[in-house]
């Protein structure tokens, strides 16, 4: 396994890494605390799509933290459900306090989302 950086939305650099780095698509994309910036969000969906392509079997990992407006954030990730199956994982990270569990964090906005992304078949 390897781990390269990326900037979002140098989609030059994402072709290079492609071509000469990985010599092919990855597996497994990781973000962490990317979608608050909102003048980034294109190129970062940009990156993702040319990175996870149709008919590709990777997926993609994003850790978000949940800040100013759920609603405008929550859109970056609704922006994907076309073309990608979204799954909220991780909650066994999650206190076991009961209230964590009953909750979707999604609706209730917990300061800490995982999403799994996969393409649609």
């Amino acid at each position: 396994p390897r781990t390269l950086r990326l900037d979002w939305g140098d989609m030059d650099a994402a072709q290079s890494l492609i071509q000469s780095e990985l010599c092919c698509l990855p597996d497994v994309i990781m973000a962490s605390d990317v979608v608050y910036s909102y003048s980034a969000r294109e190129e970062l969906a940009a990156t993702i799509r040319l990175l996870c392509p149709k008919g590709h079997s990777g997926r993609v990992v994003i850790a978000h933290r949940w800040r100013t407006d759920p609603a405008d954030e929550g859109s970056f990730f609704e922006s994907f459900d076309d073309d990608f199956d979204r799954e909220e994982v991780g909650m066994e990270f999650l206190p076991d306090d009961g209230y964590h569990r009953t909750r979707n964090m999604m609706d209730m906005r917990y300061p800490i989302s995982i999403f799994e992304m996969r393409r649609k078949c």
